[in-house]
């Protein structure tokens, strides 16, 4: 029957039809061929046509890894790889920051206030592009006990010229990240005991800014383990204080001024914005009250500036990972 015999060669050139071109989700195979020689089916049809001279393709992107590059990656860094030996570790500016999911007590888990700490960087880092000069590279990680004595210890792969630290702060101590989205405070108990493990005149940078209610305490302790340069708070402070207080002093800083002017315009400046009271300069300070702080950190230099160095990792909460019979609310 003729009907049945063109019905399975019907079948069979669709099926072909099918099985011939490259899939959509295959671009690299119709774009790049892996072979020039035409297959034994199709080696009458090739001989008739002309075939023109193969083009060279330029290498199709790669399709970038979310789960471990950020959108924010150029904005958000991470640290610094401690094999860099081109930059000097006294041209560096590292940031270390803690905002707790809650803390616990006798009582169970409360909940904390979340500190704005990635708007706060990216004023930084606005900073130094307005500025003629410097730090060469930036970096930020995780405030915890173990990253803060290896950025206070002389010598320090991590070491730094400024230290900025950006965390909640009580009468009692600094409140740091325990690794499992929890406080852990580190009273001024431990804090002294931990400057004390480095030699008497070493300074491991020579300005240390901490951005956290109460932390005079904490800075009269960096001061007199030998640290030149300490701005600190010495009462509670609102993060619409602290914004353009911290912009301003790191935007005159990076300009080549001197840490005396720096403070002293950052403190004017406060005074100006509207809709802050003006005792909110008085709630910051320079510490040793005695020094001149005449001295500066970074001189202009002629010439272009060289581009900033920042890693690639963006700021993430530190949170415990989900154990394996974990079966979520539904």
């Amino acid at each position: 029957n003729a009907d049945t015999d063109a019905e399975p060669q019907a079948m069979v050139g669709y099926t072909s039809a099918l099985e011939a071109p490259p899939t959509e989700s295959e671009p690299e195979a119709e774009l790049c061929p892996e072979s020039n020689v035409p297959s034994p089916s199709h080696t009458a049809q090739v001989s008739q046509i002309t075939v023109p001279a193969a083009v060279t393709l330029p290498k199709l992107a790669q399709p970038v890894n979310q789960s471990s590059h950020s959108v924010h990656s150029s904005v958000l860094p991470e640290a610094f790889q401690p094999e860099d030996a081109k930059i000097s570790t006294r041209s560096r500016m590292l940031m270390l920051y803690a905002s707790p999911l809650c803390r616990i007590d006798a009582r169970g888990p409360a909940p904390l206030p979340a500190l704005c700490f990635e708007k706060e960087w990216k004023s930084v880092l606005k900073a130094s592009a307005e500025a003629h000069c410097g730090p060469a590279a930036f970096a930020a990680r995780a405030l915890t006990s173990g990253s803060l004595q290896r950025a206070l210890s002389p010598g320090s792969s991590v070491g730094s010229t400024i230290l900025h630290l950006s965390a909640h702060g009580t009468p009692q101590g600094l409140v740091l990240e325990d690794g499992k989205g929890s406080a852990h405070l580190l009273n001024f108990e431990l804090l002294q005991e931990m400057l004390a493990l480095r030699e008497s005149g070493q300074s491991p940078c020579e300005l240390v800014v901490v951005n956290a209610c109460h932390s005079s305490a904490v800075g009269q302790l960096l001061a007199e383990s030998g640290i030149p340069h300490v701005v600190c708070c010495n009462d509670r402070v609102l993060d619409s204080w602290a914004e353009p207080f911290i912009k301003t002093f790191y935007t005159t800083l990076f300009g080549g001024s001197t840490v005396a002017a720096a403070f002293s315009t950052a403190s004017l400046q406060l005074q100006c914005q509207p809709g802050i009271p003006r005792e909110a300069a008085q709630c910051f300070c320079l510490l040793p009250e005695a020094a001149a702080h005449d001295g500066v950190i970074f001189p202009r230099k002629m010439g272009l500036r060289k581009p900033l160095r920042i890693s690639s990792l963006p700021f993430e909460q530190t949170l415990p990972e989900l154990p394996e019979d974990f079966m979520g609310r539904t």
